[in-house]
């Protein structure tokens, strides 16, 4: 059987539905740059076992999802890291690009890990804006099994072991008898310079004479399971026969499709709602499926519907309109929201206050069940509690450990996490919080704070891109395991400024070629740009490798200020792209995709000696410092992470400017020099802590920033020629 895992499943309740809940995993990303907008699907198959939940869950969070373009699909401009990050678009420009998926472990060999992959080509254009891809990720191992019927006690000894491994390598599998009778299945990833797998049979038979049989499996594939049966008899050229022969069976592991999708879930019930003064607020119980529900049952109190029953049971998706008014007239109504994209259905059960309060006092909880049936028949039933009186309150645990927050961004980042707890039990003791990387058992512990029943933790150190479990304990009780995944750190592309190449632009001098710091001369692809292409026209070159300062590696950015006509072009480098010339003016568009993620500072070794005797542009003396013109100049380098690219225009007829107060910026930091960094003739390393602010909070990021100046004010075309700035080794420190 072949088993499908659409990995776009109800994996956390909350974050798996940002999309339709309006979370911040749900914000920018579809309002970028772009000319059209990309949807991906992903889509895992494996048909060598039913995955668990679990497996399905730790897949998903794992799956690193990519969008790559340029020659052979090099450059990547997106890529995410769980299936529950993956926005619903991406906006991009009209290209040729290729959606990848990956997720599993990829080892050379193992019993139980396995690898799947996926490559979908696709293409953006006017007429086709706003395709759909979906990336079937098959499996991509070579596997192996033995054929437990095939082994005849009577013949073979039960010390037999069947080895198999790649080619001439030392990955090896070994099948002994406990592997063959629980019909284990071996996997390997085999290398690109390896077609065969060998194999050798040491066996006895009853007579205890040992017997050695090897062969190699030629021109093994992927998604292929060879299966090793013995024969005995079957070869008779050898005197007296052979002991065994062997067959080999080639298997072909993906046919047709299955999907496994999560069960419902239901959200709003893992607590009771109490209240003892007759002023309940509103309540509400979320329902989310794959596909719409089949059925929504609830049983309500007697009365509610009608009086003459104890029980009223309704099931709110097939309900009557006339039960529809009835309930919502009570205090009970119900909506239903789709997201076309994932085809995830959210029902709300809304218990408004008139209803709640109308209650009759109740010695015991008043429990409504609800019970949700999918399409596939799965069935999930949970209990909204009530309590409206002190005998009805159900104390179970002393404290309730709550899930991260998904509304707060800034609750889990690369190395931090906020966690909470309520407090239900005060005299049970002083509850602590112990975490550890998931499966290690290497625990350790952080005390909260106190305010009201909700006791906060802040958890700090952690490593990126690690999963986690955390529990509560107080006195002798330890709650149940939850868990989380940090952020994964972003890496700057050509953070070291190792690969330089040129493109040709269209100057008013005519065709210019254009230094630019990346490997391949596209200034849309490259992930850095500069004011290299406006001062072509005056054949200059304002930014270029340079080997006199290094931190590591080959090359160094050398940004130095020059003039032209009287007119100074400040040496620059930047995250983004120069757009184009206009006159003597530039328009660039800084900001380029990043993964949304949360880090602490930028860091990045530097050297900046500015020039002196400074002149300021006739009519922006009101931009620049007082007392700036003949003095020494000013270096600047400023970050921030943004919801989109932003466009900067130094033509003072319509100039606009980066500001960090910009509606599109969600944290910044800056450093400005106003004299000589570093030691002479030697970088020295340089931190920039990033502040977040309020909007940070409730949106995630999806453009990183970099800006660097030799002159500050360069573009009020004011500062000193010879500004020198030399740079190397860009890091954004988690």
């Amino acid at each position: 059987m072949k088993t499908n895992i659409n990995i776009i499943s109800l994996i956390v309740f909350g974050a798996s539905l940002a999309g339709v809940l309006g979370s911040c995993t749900a914000e920018a990303p579809f309002a970028g740059e772009g000319q059209g907008a990309v949807k991906m699907h992903v889509v895992l198959n494996d048909n060598l076992s039913r995955a668990t939940v679990d497996e399905v869950e730790q897949l998903a969070e794992n799956c690193k999802i990519y969008i790559t373009t340029g020659e052979g699909y090099g450059n990547v401009l997106h890529k995410w890291t769980g299936v529950g990050n993956l926005p619903a678009s991406v906006a991009l420009r009209y290209g040729v690009y290729r959606a990848e998926a990956y997720a599993g472990d990829s080892v050379p060999a193992g019993w139980d890990k396995k690898y799947y992959k996926g490559l979908v080509p696709f293409e953006v254009n006017s007429s086709q804006p706003n395709p759909e891809v979906q990336i079937v990720c098959k499996i991509a191992n070579v596997a192996v099994s033995v054929d437990k019927n095939s082994i005849d006690d009577n013949v073979v000894a039960d010390d037999y072991s069947v080895t198999f491994g790649i080619g001439d390598t030392n990955k090896t599998l070994v099948f002994g008898k406990s592997e063959v009778d629980n019909e284990s299945k071996g996997y390997f990833m085999m290398p690109v310079n390896q077609t065969g797998l060998r194999y050798e049979i040491v066996a006895n038979d009853k007579e205890g004479n040992s017997h050695t049989y090897s062969g190699t499996i030629d021109n093994v594939k992927s998604a292929h399971e060879y299966r090793l049966s013995f024969k005995y008899g079957a070869d008779t050229s050898t005197d007296g026969g052979a002991f065994i022969a062997i067959e080999i069976e080639d298997v072909e592991i993906i046919n047709d499709e299955i999907v496994i999708e999560g069960p419902p879930s239901i959200a709003g019930t893992q607590k009771q709602v109490v209240n003892l003064e007759g002023n309940f607020g509103d309540e509400v119980v979320s329902v989310a499926s794959y596909g719409a529900l089949s059925s929504l049952k609830l049983a309500l109190p007697s009365g509610t519907l009608s009086r003459a029953a104890e029980v009223d049971s309704v099931d709110v998706i097939h309900m009557t309109t006339s039960v529809r008014d009835n309930l919502a007239m009570r205090g009970i109504d119900f909506d239903e929201i789709v997201e076309e994209s994932t085809d995830i259905h959210l029902y709300h059960i809304n218990f408004r206050s008139t209803w709640l309060n109308a209650l009759p006092k109740s010695e015991e909880p008043i429990i409504v069940p609800v019970i949700a049936v999918d399409r596939r028949n799965n069935v999930v039933r949970q209990e909204f509690s009530i309590a409206n009186t002190e005998s009805a309150i159900v104390i179970s645990d002393p404290v309730v450990l709550e899930d991260i927050s998904v509304s707060d961004c800034l609750a889990l980042t690369g190395t931090k996490a906020v966690v909470t707890l309520r407090v239900i039990t005060p005299d049970a003791g002083t509850p602590v919080v112990r975490y550890c990387v998931a499966g290690t058992g290497d625990w350790s512990t952080v005390n909260g704070d106190l305010s009201g029943d909700i006791m906060t933790f802040r958890l700090s150190g952690l490593s990126t891109a690690t999963r986690y479990e955390y529990q509560a304990t107080v006195g002798d009780f330890v709650s149940e395991s939850k868990y989380f995944t940090t952020e994964e750190a972003f890496v700057i592309p050509n953070a070291g400024f190792e690969d330089w190449s040129t493109y040709s632009a269209k100057t008013m001098l005519g065709t210019k070629s254009v230094t630019i710091p990346w490997s391949a001369g596209d200034k849309s692809a490259s992930f850095w740009g500069s004011g290299n292409e406006g001062a072509a026209t005056a054949n200059m070159t304002l930014t270029d490798k340079s080997t006199d300062m290094l931190h590591g590696g080959a090359y160094s950015a050398r940004l130095e200020s020059k003039a032209a006509m009287g007119v100074l072009a400040a040496g620059n480098i930047f995250v983004g792209e120069y757009v184009k010339t206009d006159g003597t003016n530039g328009v660039l568009s800084v900001g380029r995709p990043y993964n949304g993620s949360h880090p602490e500072m930028l860091k990045v070794r530097a050297n900046y000696r500015p020039g002196s005797g400074v002149k300021v542009k006739s009519g922006n003396e009101e931009f620049v410092p007082a007392g700036f013109g003949g003095g020494n100049d000013h270096g600047q380098i400023y970050v921030a992470l943004t919801t989109a690219p932003i466009e900067i225009r130094t033509n003072p007829n319509n100039r606009k400017l980066f500001s960090k107060d910009d509606s599109e910026v969600l944290a910044y930091g800056e450093v400005t020099w106003t004299a000589a960094f570093g030691p002479d003739g030697s970088l020295q390393e340089v931190e920039i802590p990033l502040e977040y602010n309020n909007r940070a909070s409730s949106t995630r990021p999806t453009h990183l920033v970099i800006v660097v100046s030799a002159s500050k004010y360069g573009d009020y075309f004011s500062g000193a020629e010879g500004s020198v700035m030399y740079l190397d080794d860009f890091e954004l420190v988690y």
